[in-house]
């Protein structure tokens, strides 16, 4: 007995039964389990409260309550994890039910909802309520077993019992659905045919209302009928919403959709009488401002743009709506036909028509004031130009505050036009020469130079100085035109003083760009540390140049106007003081550089530029740029670790010649014709003495050797070399031998 229930004390059976509770069992397997768990319970109750030995009494029952409590309970969870399997079974299903009794009473408030609703019951009628059943048939069976091992609360056995006769529940309600949802199905229907009906009857209240506008004809009231155009509009987008609505409405019961022609035609219809009065009232308000506001602010140009396209587009609707009419009248308006659309009286057309004729009219008469406005509301009319046309109509017509194109036009100013004009154009000619003129003022706010780097010799200088030198140009060819115009007397002072500035830029700018160049040339030079040493003079005016340039980089780079600076004339003396020392510190470089090149003639292969920078040069691996134009089969230089010493060369083809004698790099510093003379003496040196030992070589192998073995390990032009010296002593000596000595080289050269 002891035995049994070691397992249980051990805690293994309290382990099997939380694996068994964490698998999804099947109710056999439940019932099984708590029969074998309660057979523990069972021999727990079975065992004795006490037992005697030989003297001594045994009390069990506090073992004999221990093993109950510990079986009971195993038999208890098996039966709790039953119940709640159970309970959430009948509750699930319960929830179902009532999600479909709750869906089945609600009321459909469109024809979307009331077909998804109808689809809905459907599927409730024929399938679902079907396997609900069966879920209920499946959940009693269940539940047969399971009183058979557990007891079920109050609560468990009512909601059991609601689940079970929920379908015979449903049933009912069911039915009343489809009932219901048919006569909702009939209503909407009725509704669908109620709003068709509407829109067909308030389209043809609209198309009367359409009709009556070809009665407006009163071009002061255009703001009135604008808004009643609006109005139709609005009406006209309602009745589209209604059109989509029933569309859609026919699309869900499956009927043939409803088309209105009359929407589109009635919408299209409209544009063009929104048009008419939009351009009407558009042309009342340009006419009030005109007409009667400051004469001064008037702009001539933009009177004579607006005016035109009203015109055009006015024009333009007259055409359609003859059009139109003309249609009517074919299609058997006897209205229409009686008409004469090409009458000259607005009065005998119709009203689109009329409104049409009427502000044409009234634009063609307000532009027989274009041309007086032209005349005196020139912006370049001066107090100088006022005085002449208050000479030219005998009173004062100078504008002010208070003028409107109304009291200029009721001066019966129209025979002085002429006169007006002629003035009025003196005034335009200045005024465009002065506008010119500050422009070219103007360009120069925004025009700049700039430091910028120079990567040849990598240092800063000035940029931006040829575009600058392009807009002094330009500006001397302006000013040059203005100048020789019979119009510019009012401000010729102010060209001439501006034209005296242009040249003073423009010198300004020549030294400028020829000092830059020459220093740029320079600086270099004098940057090597052995040249202030041999141009002590130059160097010291170098210095005191240098220091004047840089001085004026600075003062155009910074925040004065670029132009005042370039018209200083104590820059410019400078500068070209400058100019003239740098003249005399160039003359003395080039003679510094011949005297190099005099020293090392290939350094005549060099340009000043070149040389200056083979000169300047520090970094080795820049300098073999430089020396490939000296030697012309050097393309490389093999130096030692510490790049101290030039061991050898390379050529382009990659072929090495090691130096029999190094040749350092500290003389590169000091003298840099020196240095080469000595890179020369050891280049040719090696060659000489390779080529002396191919040729002994060379003689000591016999010809066959020659012919069958690999070339020697030599440089291509010291092999070229050594062949054609043996070559030379072949045929001369075969030569000398006569005929068959001739014949015999002749055979091994070929």
């Amino acid at each position: 007995a002891a035995a049994d229930w070691s397992i249980v004390l051990r805690g293994e059976v309290r382990q099997d039964v939380d694996a068994f509770l964490a698998k999804d069992a099947e109710l056999h397997e439940y019932d099984s389990q708590i029969q074998y768990y309660s057979k523990y319970v069972e021999k727990a109750s079975h065992v004795p409260t006490s037992n005697t030995l030989h003297a001594f009494r045994i009390e069990y029952n506090m073992l004999r309550e221990g093993l109950l409590t510990v079986s009971s309970s195993y038999v208890k969870l098996l039966k709790d994890r039953l119940i709640d399997i159970h309970r959430k079974n009948t509750h699930d299903l319960d929830e179902k039910f009532d999600v479909i009794h709750k869906r089945l009473q609600e009321t459909p408030e469109s024809t979307a909802q009331l077909f998804k609703l109808m689809e809905y019951v459907e599927q409730i009628r024929r399938i679902k309520i079907h396997g609900l059943a069966e879920d209920v048939a499946n959940m009693v069976n269940r539940l047969k077993v399971i009183l058979d091992l557990v007891h079920l609360t109050a609560d468990d056995v009512a909601v059991t019992a609601a689940v079970i006769v929920w379908p015979a529940k449903l049933k009912p309600v069911i039915e009343h659905a489809v009932e219901s949802l048919e006569d909702f199905k009939q209503e909407f229907e009725e509704r669908l045919v109620e709003q068709a009906g509407e829109v067909t009857h308030t389209l043809k209240r609209i198309k009367e209302f359409v009709s009556e506008l070809e009665d407006l004809s009163d071009v002061a009231h255009a703001n009135k009928y604008i808004r009643e155009v609006h109005k139709l509009e609005g009406r006209l987008e309602k009745v589209e919403a209604q059109v989509t609505w029933v569309n859609q409405e026919e699309a869900l019961f499956k009927f043939p959709l409803s088309s209105f022609p009359d929407l589109e035609e009635l919408k299209a219809c409209l544009v063009p009488y929104e048009e008419l009065f939009t351009l009407v009232m558009k042309w009342r308000k340009y006419e009030k401002h005109w007409m009667d506001g400051d004469f001064t602010s008037l702009d001539p140009d933009f009177i004579d743009v607006e005016t035109e396209e009203l015109s055009r587009e006015l024009f333009r609707l007259r055409k359609g709506f003859k059009m139109k009419f003309k249609q009517q009248a074919l299609e058997g308006d006897a209205k229409k036909a009686r008409m004469n659309l090409d009458d000259p009286n607005p009065d005998n057309l119709p009203g689109p028509l009329r409104v049409c004729a009427l502000a044409l009219n009234q634009i063609k008469s307000f532009k027989e004031h274009l041309a007086l406005v032209s005349a005196l509301c020139n912006k370049g009319l001066r107090t100088r130009h006022w005085e002449l046309l208050n000479e030219a109509a005998g009173f004062d017509i100078t504008p002010n505050a208070g003028t409107s194109l109304r009291k200029v036009v009721g001066m019966e100013l129209g025979g002085l036009l002429k006169e007006f004009q002629v003035v009025s154009s003196a005034a335009s000619r200045e005024y465009n020469l002065e506008l010119s003129l500050a422009q070219m003022r103007d360009a120069w706010e925004k025009t700049t130079v700039y430091p910028t780097m120079n990567v040849e010799v990598e240092m800063e200088i000035l940029g931006g100085l040829e575009e600058v030198r392009a807009l002094v140009e330009d500006h001397f060819i302006t000013t040059h035109t203005i100048k020789n115009s019979p119009f510019v007397g009012p401000f010729a002072d102010d060209v001439k003083s501006w034209e005296a500035m242009l040249l003073i830029v423009k010198d300004a700018l020549f030294v400028w760009m020829k000092v830059q160049s020459i220093w740029v040339e320079l600086t270099p030079v004098f940057n090597n540390p052995d040249l202030p040493d041999k141009m002590p003079e130059e160097n010291l005016l170098f210095r005191e140049v240098d220091k004047k340039w840089r001085e004026v980089m600075d003062l155009a780079t910074g925040d004065e106007q670029l132009l005042r600076v370039l018209a200083k004339e104590d820059t410019l003396r400078e500068m070209t003081t400058c100019l003239e020392t740098m003249a005399v510190i160039q003359r003395a470089v080039n003679i510094y550089l011949d005297n190099k090149r005099n020293i090392f003639f290939r350094l005549f292969f060099l340009s000043n530029e070149e040389l200056t920078a083979l000169i300047c040069e520090k970094d080795m691996k820049k300098l073999e740029t430089h020396l490939r134009k000296v030697f012309e089969g050097v393309h490389s230089l093999q130096l030692d670790q510490n790049n101290k010493e030039v061991e050898g060369v390379i050529s382009i083809e990659g072929e090495r010649l090691q130096l029999n004698q190094k040749v350092s790099t500290g003389q590169l510093r000091t003298s840099i014709e020196n240095w080469l003379l000595n890179f020369q003496d050891s280049l040719t040196g090696t060659l000489q003495n390779m080529t002396s030992t191919g040729v002994e070589d060379w003689g000591q192998t016999s010809r066959r050797s020659r012919e069958t073995t690999y070339l020697p390990p030599w440089p291509l032009q010291v092999l070229l070399t050594v062949r054609h010296v043996y070559w030379t002593a072949e045929v001369h000596q075969a030569i000398r031998g006569g005929g068959q000595a001739l014949c015999e080289c002749l055979q091994r050269v070929e």
